[in-house]
């Protein structure tokens, strides 16, 4: 096995899909998984949108011919884009089983929850959003498998005006389903799991010099380590070729001064 130093890169890589792992596994654990895969299908359940997907993936093997066909004069910009739209990995959600039935899987645009500030040293109430509702609590989920959606959502926990709990989101996918309601529920304390872990992962993590150190100590560590990182560990080591300085490498004054120090601490003793 050859040796592999672990660099601050391949430690900041190991730790992501850790954490991907991690939520993974804990959305299986509280059943999150299962409303996500319930949502996700509803989300492109529309015939035209559906045609939209399919023309996108067709594109984007026809876009990789055009540019290799064609390719651009810059170096920032090519010729025909990749694809026509992207795939997301997040969710940003408002969950209230309390809000009409109706609203199930619509958007809901500039809604913030309700909190105070204290702008100057005076206390001031801010104003809740006219979008939010009694009961509304925002949901964030990140690191999905990718997928469609033909609106991105978002959803942020602290407000940029308060250092308290106070999510908001520029656009967010409205859930009043009482059982999706109740599945998205555990979301906030998957959230502390996933952070508490990640914290005492990336300080032990932050010691390890090797990466054959770190599959030592980590069984399974090798479904963390990235595939670029596993080539190297299989990968036969190069022989160092001996080094020989030319003649005229230094000086020939230089060389002479060197030589007869050499031979003086010698005669000396030393």
């Amino acid at each position: 096995m050859a040796s592999v130093p672990m660099s601050q890169t391949l430690r900041e890589q190991i730790a992501d899909n850790y954490k991907k792992q991690l939520y993974r596994t804990l959305r299986k654990e509280y059943n999150v998984q299962k409303a996500i895969d319930s949502i996700i299908p509803m989300l492109t359940d529309d015939f035209d949108y559906k045609k939209a997907i399919q023309m996108n993936k067709e594109y984007i093997e026809l876009a990789k011919k055009l540019n290799t066909k064609y390719p651009s004069r810059s170096s920032y910009h090519k010729s025909f884009p990749d694809l026509i739209f992207s795939t997301t990995t997040k969710l940003g959600l408002v969950c209230n089983p309390n809000r009409p039935i109706d609203d199930n899987l619509t958007y809901i645009h500039d809604w913030q929850f309700p909190y105070d500030v204290t702008p100057h040293g005076e206390s001031e109430k801010e104003t809740r959003s006219n979008q939010y509702v009694d009961g509304d609590i925002g949901v964030k989920i990140e690191d999905l498998e990718p997928f469609y959606m033909p609106y991105s959502t978002d959803l942020e926990y602290t407000s940029w005006r308060s250092n308290d709990y106070a999510p908001y989101s520029h656009n967010a996918l409205v859930i009043t389903d009482p059982q999706l309601c109740a599945l998205f529920s555990p979301i906030g304390e998957i959230e502390q799991k996933v952070e508490a872990s990640l914290k005492t992962f990336t300080a032990w993590l932050d010691g390890v010099t090797t990466l054959k150190k770190f599959l030592d100590e980590i069984s399974g560590g090798l479904n963390l380590v990235p595939e670029e990182y596993k080539q190297r560990l299989t990968a036969k080591p190069k022989k160092a070729k001996p080094s020989k300085l030319p003649d005229n490498a230094i000086p020939e004054s230089l060389k002479n001064s060197l030589n007869e120090v050499i031979l003086e601490n010698k005669l000396l003793g030393d």
